[in-house]
């Protein structure tokens, strides 16, 4: 029973890891458009 419940565990961290990775990709590629943006902005202001 032991062995399972260490398997449970190690599968939902993994998932997390998984899950983490992702959310961090998703913010990157926000910043990356919203970087983007303000560089045209300060592009057409000079």
């Amino acid at each position: 029973m032991a062995d399972i419940m260490m398997f449970v565990a190690s599968v939902e961290w993994i998932v997390l890891g998984i899950l983490t990775f992702w959310k961090l990709r998703g913010w990157n590629k926000k910043m990356d458009e919203l970087y983007e943006d303000m560089k045209k902005q300060w592009e057409e202001q000079e």
